[in-house]
């Protein structure tokens, strides 16, 4: 949990330095559907059963996924890597 904070934070410094344009345009590439949300929900919760993800980023994710629309471009960004890595690693 903690490397994900940390990459939020990093995320947020780095896209100060970016043009607003092209941040906003990545915000909107990196929205999610319904469908991509309960597949995400899906491989964090397997993730969580089979030890790969503590409680603590499970309860994260589930949170920032139901809440995807609120969410910043640095979390957006984040938990994208995040979900990938999970489709990479859990079956």
């Amino acid at each position: 949990m903690q490397k994900v904070r940390e990459s939020i934070e990093r995320y947020e410094k780095e896209i100060q330095t970016k043009p607003k344009d092209q941040m906003d345009k990545l915000f909107k590439d990196l929205d999610i559907s319904l469908t991509e949300m309960a597949h995400y929900q899906q491989r964090k919760s397997i993730a969580f059963l089979e030890g790969k993800i503590d409680m603590e980023l499970a309860q994260f994710l589930y949170q920032k996924l139901g809440n995807w629309e609120n969410t910043t471009l640095a979390e957006r960004v984040t938990l994208t890597q995040v979900f990938l890595r999970l489709m990479k690693d859990v079956h």
